[in-house]
């Protein structure tokens, strides 16, 4: 593309074609002067640089050269007061645009540092990332509780990798290379200590961390129950019985831990035993034992016990006779304040409904 240029635009690199046409060496009409590109653009922008510059710098000559009424309709444009001498309106003028000026600026502060605290929280996140891919079980793909290091040199959870052993007893090959290994484990103690380190600070957050607070209660649940303390061993039952804290869902197990806090006089679990017992819940169903264990512990104060024995003494089933007041009295314990809560809202709502029935 070629530009027609004045005499000032001598001084950028070109080269000078002429038309056809003679004339005297000091005669610059009519010269055409091709641009490169790359320097037509330069000077486009050093042009727009100047005019802003030019528009900026000449602001305040242009505020102290219009009339009075001008400077009171720049006002209104402005959504100012347009009222006051013309000094006050010229002042107000430079005021708000200095003000608009800098909450630009502010602005872009903001916009650089927000960006900048992005992309860290960014970088933090994809360093804890990494740093938790490097430290879970490559089984299990949570972190390690018992991290123990195998043959292959990987670290596994010792329940995981030791079932991994149990199953491919006849061919025991690495789950991540698939190459022939051995079945000798070693503790790796740095990487447990390194994982509640890191726990601790926080740096492993998320449903990682959610996994291995479950974990922590639930190790704490069986510890205690393994020593024999009654509560614990109901609590366990109700675990297994629900599949809770990470453990797997076993009724016929629940059952026998709730076994073993009846037999440590666990109130609680004297009731849940009955319970199980009617409901035919990790044990055949005997609704004869299920109300004996039920009677029992609704007289030393489970409202789970007074709902059983009050609902089977308003309906007259599982081998009980119909006795209205009696239902009446265990039904309102039920709903009522005992000494041992473990009844659900929705057996509390059942248990009222049934009493207000046989109160009307």
């Amino acid at each position: 593309m070629r530009i027609l240029c004045v005499f000032r635009h001598l001084f950028l690199p070109a080269r000078a074609t002429h038309r056809p046409r003679s004339r005297s060496s000091n005669d610059l009409t009519g010269l055409v002067i091709e641009i490169p590109k790359k320097d037509r653009d330069n000077d486009d922008s050093t042009i727009a640089s100047t005019a802003t510059g030019a528009c900026c710098a000449n602001r305040k000559f242009h505020l102290d050269s219009i009339s009075h009424g001008e400077l009171q309709q720049e006002c209104k444009k402005s959504e100012l007061s347009a009222s006051g001498t013309p000094e006050v309106l010229r002042n107000r003028l430079r005021r708000a645009k200095q003000a608009k000026e800098n909450r630009h600026k502010e602005n872009e502060a903001i916009d650089v540092h927000a960006k900048d605290t992005h992309a860290k929280e960014h970088q933090a996140k994809r360093t804890k990332e990494s740093v938790a891919d490097d430290l879970i079980c490559p089984i299990s793909l949570d972190l390690p509780w018992d991290p123990v290091t195998a043959e292959d040199g990987r670290v596994y959870d010792r329940e995981c990798i030791e079932t991994h052993f149990h199953t491919h007893c006849g061919d025991l090959k690495s789950p991540i290379t698939n190459e022939k290994m051995g079945s000798k484990l070693l503790p790796a103690v740095q990487h447990r200590n390194i994982i509640e380190a890191l726990l601790e600070s926080g740096a492993i957050d998320g449903d990682l961390a959610a996994k291995w607070n479950e974990k922590v209660k639930q190790k704490d649940w069986l510890k205690k129950a393994q020593k024999g303390d009654p509560y614990s061993m109901w609590g366990v039952g109700l675990l297994y019985d629900k599949g809770l804290l990470g453990l797997k869902q076993d009724k016929n197990l629940a059952f026998q831990w709730m076994q073993r806090a009846h037999d440590a006089g666990d109130v609680r679990a004297t009731a849940s035993l009955g319970a199980n017992y009617l409901r035919g819940n990790g044990t055949p169903k005997c609704p004869k034992k299920g109300m004996m264990y039920v009677s029992i512990a609704a007289g030393q104060g489970s409202n789970l016990a007074a709902y059983y024995l009050g609902m089977a003494l308003a309906n007259g089933g599982r081998g009980m006779h119909n006795d209205k007041q009696e239902a009446i009295k265990w039904l309102a314990k039920a709903v009522g304040v005992c000494p041992y809560m473990n009844l659900s809202e929705d057996a509390v709502n059942e248990a009222q409904e049934k009493l207000n029935q046989l109160l009307a």
